[in-house]
């Protein structure tokens, strides 16, 4: 890497690195998972935005039932710990990178690209709750945080990061790549240096900066290999239903390679899909983003099984059923 590009890459972390003082309380005590909800409670009480919003979680119809709460302590010990402390990471990040750009550009869709970001963590998490006991709050997390580095080069360096986004596709490059010839680095290696300036876990660090290159062995820890693993599969999942956009030029898979790697038939891939959608939407609905309507999905998933019927799925099926015990995704 030439010095001035690794001058610039320096120059993008120290800046990202020092956040607001809640923020940067929130982003790395959020991610501990010895912290307690007293703790968390104490940091986000000091943010009387951030308290309104937890608020008004508690008290939406999913959560309240009709008992409203007033304070902050009782609306997170009804949220639940592992809730919170997804919300908090995801809340405070998007206050930093909001999804409402001061212009509009059609090169990278802030607000499309929030929705895919919120699109992987839940599928990260929901793949995890079936194929990996354990890994569920890792894995949104890692969904959460692993086009960090994106969004620092859109709201860093937006006109070089705009050229590299539409230098990718239209040469039908990765974006990484795209990203190493406009900046000398890519996304997730300034992604990985952010993280452990914010002093997050070693794991999420490992994930960001290596789940670009799923192959690699050397000195990644086993449990990052796995949320890697479970992160991939959520992308794709994305890509192929169109959930956002993540600004990259690859094509999606089709609905069929989809079942073969995920290992499902199309019945829980439309379970997958919708409760997919009805988390992204909460979370979208807190963070005020306006998400797209379900209708487009179950669109796309009809038209999948249309495919899927023409290349005859039972056949399909019974190979695919045939896979060893735990791998099979059942919602």
């Amino acid at each position: 890497m030439g010095t001035n590009r690794l001058l610039r890459l320096n120059e993008l972390v120290d800046e990202v690195s020092t956040l607001p003082a809640v923020a940067a309380q929130v982003i790395s005590r959020a991610s501990d998972p010895e912290i307690e909800l007293s703790e968390l409670a104490e940091i986000i009480e000091k943010d009387t935005a951030l308290t309104l919003r937890f608020l008004a979680l508690a008290n939406s119809a999913a959560m309240a039932r009709g008992h409203e709460v007033t304070e902050l302590r009782p609306a997170l010990v009804r949220l639940g710990l592992d809730r919170v402390r997804t919300i908090s990471l995801c809340v405070t990040l998007h206050d930093v990178f909001p999804s409402r750009p001061a212009v509009s550009d059609p090169d990278f869709d802030r607000v499309a690209f929030w929705k895919n970001i919120l699109g992987v963590a839940t599928s990260a998490q929901i793949l995890a709750q079936h194929t990996a006991k354990g890994a569920e709050q890792e894995s949104y997390l890692a969904g959460i945080l692993h086009d960090v580095g994106k969004s620092v080069l859109d709201q860093k360096e937006h006109v070089q990061f705009t050229r590299a986004v539409r230098l990718a596709r239209d040469k039908q490059i990765p974006l990484p790549a795209a990203e190493e010839m406009t900046f000398g680095f890519n996304h997730a290696e300034l992604g990985a240096r952010i993280l452990s300036e914010w002093n997050l876990p070693e794991l999420l660090v490992q994930v960001v900066r290596y789940h670009l290159e799923p192959g690699r062995e050397q000195g990644v820890l086993p449990e990052a290999r796995r949320v890697i693993g479970l992160l991939n599969d959520a992308v794709q999942i994305c890509r192929s239903i169109h959930l956002g956009d993540d600004g990259e030029s690859d094509l999606p898979l089709t609905f069929n390679q989809l079942l073969q790697t995920l290992r499902i038939n199309s019945r829980q891939l439309e379970q997958l899909v919708v409760k997919v959608q009805s988390e992204v939407e909460q979370t979208a609905n807190l963070l005020e983003l306006e998400v797209t309507e379900p209708a487009q999905y179950l669109r796309a998933l009809q038209v999948a099984n249309r495919e899927l019927s023409r290349i005859g799925l039972e056949g399909l099926m019974q190979e695919l059923m045939q896979c060893p015990e735990g791998e099979v995704f059942v919602p």
